[in-house]
């Protein structure tokens, strides 16, 4: 009966009504997700392998200027927000958003997972390709909405968790440090392999999954191959500040905030160490300090710090009042020195609490010059309990030849190159069924390049066990259905199960559709080519294209100036990948914008993923096809789909396909 009453209230979602992008969350498409209440806004979508996800949003309202965002992650938990979370981001005005799991596979229940089974080391010291976790796909949706959201700055979005959840947000601020600020680690830090203090889930001293069988695994199976836990913060070029708080009686964490401290520094980063003390009435433990959000949004800059007359202020008055009376005053507007709202110096909150406070670079929030550690390592904090390797320590709760391992180097940087992630590339974003004609720009002659072939791999497991729910879904032609989505990049097959694009169709899925031919084992990739009269590409840097559409179906729209301010691996990803038409008033994508800077000029120019009108509907819908697909059919159909000329939002064949189509010289 229980089950029953669960189908009776939870609403089912097919297999075409489940949101693939962060989608404002309804009683008919919350799934596992609570639907946030009053000002909170909660967003639901689903990941590769049948994950749901939501995140829960607060002051995202309109403003004058993009608002900064803090992220907290809070996932023993779907990462619901309330209390001092949402009235500090009313005071200091950021955005909050809250994240968290309908999983809780983890350990203690601890529901996002977290990359690589735990395996941290020299030879793979950032674990961030989206195999290595399933939370790579969840974190990269979380940035598109940012990024996608006009009243958000994508620039200032920072992280903040406790214990366990701040590991995460160093796992997510390290892997996406492209994209991430600054991170607050309360409670934690960096476990060593072969070092206490040992984090109750074993992590460094077991692979998740050996935990998983016995808890008990550090004295029956050691990590061999680990050295670190989350990620080493291996950032590159893109460098982050990483505030780490911990009481030295925090017997879980005091020690490795250190250790965190220390690796930050070695790689360029701007750490910030407050190592805090039990005092009079605050008793310590494994907490935050008091007033945590004012010391996040201090530390970390979310804001701008107060004035030196306001800070000046505020000590004065700290002479005869408590911390919290003269912030009573001072956020009322009483003084006229200080603007409600500032961010709290460093010196203004040790009357509060006075840690011990190492400080890399000299900074902490926007104050500058302040005393720097200037290179020196950090004071160890005089913890509780001693800190070290195991033999130094004497800690005997793992196997009697556990220790650290044997120093190795760690990989180093390629140049111009991020944390070892796959490039950062969009979510998939949905078209909108309303289609209006377009006229497709004119493509100017280029010099020739050699045309480059992948080989297709076969399609992997995940791929496999989806496409009989895709074919299922799609009814009578839900096999030519499917295959299409199987060439199409974003598409609900591709992303639901993490499927190669063009992949091969592994045996079981040909026997499911009753395929008889093979696939071609190689494809052409964006591929400019020969063309009779080379011209120079021209474009204007404000000249504007259709990006993509941000999760309420708006068109984001940008310029070619905005194109190139980005690297030559972005840059690369949007003209190849973001080729898709927009149905306002503009239309054309990058590549067929701005020419120059795509390398796409040229009347053979042609690109694999282009999509082009058939002149065909379906159930009402124009019918298109990419290049990649056209190139699969038969010469004769080739031909009959080239000679024809009608036009929608995308072009004919010839126009798009030049070289499929063999068009005059190409």
């Amino acid at each position: 009966m229980a089950a029953i009453c669960l189908l009776a209230t939870a609403p089912l979602l097919t297999y075409a009504d489940i949101p693939l992008v962060p989608t404002l969350c309804t009683p008919s498409n919350k799934g596992s997700c609570d639907c946030g209440e009053d000002n909170i806004e909660t967003y639901v979508w689903w990941i590769p392998g049948d994950y749901q996800r939501c995140i829960h949003t607060y002051n995202l309202s309109s403003t004058n200027q993009p608002r900064p965002v803090l992220v907290s992650v809070q996932a023993y938990g779907q990462g619901m927000i309330g209390g001092d979370t949402l009235t500090r981001a009313s005071y200091y005005n950021y955005a909050a958003i809250g994240i968290g799991s309908t999983q809780s596979d983890g350990g203690g229940g601890f529901g996002l997972e977290f990359p690589n089974d735990g395996v941290v080391n020299g030879s793979n010291p950032t674990p961030c390709d989206a195999s290595d976790s399933r939370e790579y796909a969840y974190l990269l949706g979380l940035f598109d909405f940012i990024e996608d959201h006009n009243n958000l700055d994508a620039g200032r979005v920072f992280f903040e968790g406790f214990s366990q959840n701040s590991m995460f947000a160093a796992y997510a601020g390290v892997c996406f440090a492209d994209r991430v600020a600054g991170l607050w680690q309360g409670g934690s830090g960096l476990a060593k392999t072969g070092y206490t203090p040992v984090v109750p889930g074993k992590q460094a001293q077991c692979t998740f999954s050996a935990f998983a069988d016995d808890n008990n695994c550090c004295k029956t199976n050691f990590c061999e191959e680990c050295t670190w836990w989350p990620v080493y913060p291996r950032t590159c070029e893109h460098k982050i500040v990483d505030c780490i708080s911990t009481y030295t009686n925090d017997n879980i964490a005091c020690g490795s905030d250190w250790y965190m401290y220390n690796a930050m520094v070695a790689e360029g980063n701007d750490a910030r160490l407050l190592s805090f003390s039990p005092s009079s009435g605050i008793n310590g433990g494994h907490n935050n300090p008091q007033n945590k959000y004012d010391w996040m949004v201090g530390c970390l800059g979310i804001v701008d710090s107060c004035t030196t007359d306001c800070e000046d202020r505020f000590l004065d008055c700290a002479k005869s009042g408590s911390f919290n009376e003269c912030a009573e005053d001072m956020e009322n507007g009483d003084w006229n020195e200080c603007t409600p709202g500032c961010a709290y110096t460093l010196q203004m909150l040790t009357k509060s609490e006075t840690p011990v406070a190492t400080l890399s670079q000299g900074k902490f929030g926007t104050q500058t010059n302040l005393p720097s550690a200037d290179g020196d390592p950090a004071p160890e904090p005089i913890c509780e309990n001693a800190f070290g390797t195991f033999d130094e320590v004497g800690y005997n709760r793992c196997s009697s030849d556990a220790g650290p391992p044997e120093p190795a180097p760690i990989e180093s940087c390629s140049p111009n190159e991020s944390p070892t992630r796959t490039p950062t590339t969009k979510s998939p974003v949905k078209i909108s069924p309303t289609r209006a004609p377009t006229t497709i720009s004119p493509v100017k002659p280029t010099t020739p390049e050699p045309t480059p072939t992948i080989v297709n791999p076969t399609c992997g497991t995940s791929c496999e066990n989806e496409w009989p729910r895709c074919v299922r879904a799609n009814g009578d032609d839900g096999c030519d259905v499917c295959f299409e989505e199987l060439q199409t990049p974003g598409s609900r097959l591709v992303v639901q199960g993490d499927c190669v694009v063009s992949c091969k169709l592994t045996d079981d899925m040909k026997e499911l559709c009753d395929f008889e031919t093979e696939e071609p084992t190689e494809s052409p990739i964006a591929s400019p080519s020969s063309a009779p009269s080379p011209e120079v590409c021209t474009q204007e840097l404000n000249d504007e294209f259709f990006f993509k559409q941000n999760q309420k179906g708006g068109d984001v729209i940008k310029d070619c100036k905005w194109l190139n301010k980005k690297n030559k691996k972005q840059k690369k990803n949007i003209c190849s990948k973001k080729v898709k038409h927009g149905t306002g008033a503009v239309t054309n994508p990058a590549q067929d914008v701005c020419q120059a800077s795509c390398d796409s000029c040229g009347a053979c120019y042609e690109n694999s993923r282009s999509q082009f009108f058939t002149g065909k509907f379906k159930d009402g819908e124009p019918l298109y096809w990419t290049c990649k697909v056209l190139k699969k059919k038969s010469k004769k159909a080739i031909k009959k789909l080239c000679k024809k000329t009608e036009v929608d939002i995308y072009g004919p064949a010839g126009d798009v396909c030049p070289k499929t189509c063999e068009v005059e010289s190409c």
